[in-house]
């Protein structure tokens, strides 16, 4: 099918008498709460916290990419005053502390890739089908972990354990209106970017060791074998397309 289409885009049919404001993505606020977005471009797998208010009594549709209806929105009585959403800047945990301007502790820069491969209407993770055995990248406990996510026709990224924040190739992402709902600096830990771009998040590992997964968030590219493995190390090192062979505990 055409995955190219596949985040939600979610917004109302009139702009002008309901607003939406963003304040989580993936369950992590955003750093300039509140956003004013005017579609929700969620990912498949991704989440959003998301406010609305309609300044006047009406019915008003709610959207998605097809421009189909998800839902009726009934506004009715008068008009009342109020006060827009103050900004707020969370405290965050030391695992979502801000890496924009962090280099990457060194070796632990890699790439992280959905391409076709030879199997026929399959997706590889850098060139392989999953295999339990296999770790496409090792990760060195503590280290600041860099990846460029690279996709093919919007496959949705999913990784597990670590949110990642995104520090470069946001316009790669699929916000093309706006650009609004995806901004750098955002945490998340699926985004779907369009086929020729590269987006770049980091996180540090420093919380668990052991298995990463990632994949593909259409489950049925999932179960054809798109996702893939990495591992973390207390003690290792990291490295770049290793293909590690080890026990999958």
């Amino acid at each position: 099918g055409n995955w190219g289409r596949d985040n939600l885009n979610a917004h109302f049919n009139d702009s002008t008498n309901c607003e939406m404001q963003l304040l989580a993505k993936d369950g992590i606020y955003i750093q300039d709460y509140p956003r004013s977005i005017t579609s929700a471009t969620i990912p498949t797998g991704g989440r959003a916290d998301v406010m609305v208010r309609c300044s006047v009594a009406g019915t008003y549709e709610f959207l998605d990419f097809e421009e189909k209806n998800m839902l009726t929105v009934s506004v009715t009585g008068s008009t009342v005053s109020s006060s827009d959403l103050s900004a707020w800047t969370p405290d965050y945990p030391a695992y979502l502390t801000d890496l924009t301007s962090t280099s990457s502790t060194n070796g632990c820069d890699c790439e992280t890739a959905f391409r076709g491969c030879d199997e026929e209407d399959k997706t590889c993770v850098n060139g392989e089908l999953f295999d339990k055995s296999l770790y496409i990248h090792t990760v060195e406990f503590g280290s600041v972990v860099q990846r460029e996510i690279r996709g093919m026709n919007n496959h949705p990224y999913h990784q597990h354990v670590y949110p990642f924040q995104l520090v470069d190739g946001v316009d790669s992402l699929s916000d093309a209106d706006e650009n609004t709902y995806f901004q750098t600096g955002d945490w998340h830990d699926v985004i779907s970017m369009d086929t020729t771009g590269a987006v770049t998040g980091r996180y540090v590992a420093d919380v668990h060791d052991g298995v990463i997964m990632l994949h593909c968030h259409i489950l049925t590219h999932e179960d054809e074998g798109t996702m893939a493995q990495e591992l973390v190390i207390d003690g290792g090192s990291c490295a770049c397309d290793i293909l590690y062979e080890g026990e999958n505990n």
